[in-house]
């Protein structure tokens, strides 16, 4: 199974992205301020969707007791992403260059691996890491 995932970035300023994700599963799209925040998104849509399934337990900062978990279950996505504001009047890029299909194949070493593409080309990657440096070097600084 695969997933798959179109990146819209709408906005550089002060070296911080900002766009919005869409998945070819659901119809609402997520807004994202900063790759960092994108990224979480994407680990979201995934665990939603179930697909690919992750193929392992993540790890924690504090060991936690299975019976004694505090974690809050999500239920209603709108309460996730943050809500940013965006103005397409002042969007200064370039719309080919700014769109990027991601389709991920696989998620193992709690992270993720497939293929990004855009008008520039194709690339595989091996990480969550590699998705933002590949967006970052098609994008002005």
């Amino acid at each position: 199974m695969r997933a798959v995932l179109i990146i819209v970035i709408e906005n550089c300023k002060n070296q911080t992205k900002s766009g919005y994700l869409q998945s070819l599963y659901q119809e609402k799209s997520f807004c994202f301020h900063g790759l960092d925040h994108m990224l979480l998104l994407m680990e979201y849509i995934l665990d939603r969707e179930g697909m690919p399934v992750d193929s392992g337990d993540r790890r924690h900062l504090v060991k936690m007791d299975l019976m004694k978990k505090r974690t809050k279950i999500i239920t209603d996505a709108e309460t996730v992403p943050r809500t940013v504001k965006f103005c397409p009047i002042r969007n200064r890029l370039n719309t080919r260059e700014n769109v990027f299909a991601v389709t991920i194949y696989s998620r193992q070493n709690a992270s993720i691996q497939g293929v990004i593409r855009n008008s520039r080309g194709s690339a595989c990657f091996r990480s969550g890491m590699e998705v933002l440096r590949m967006i970052c070097e098609c994008l002005p600084a």
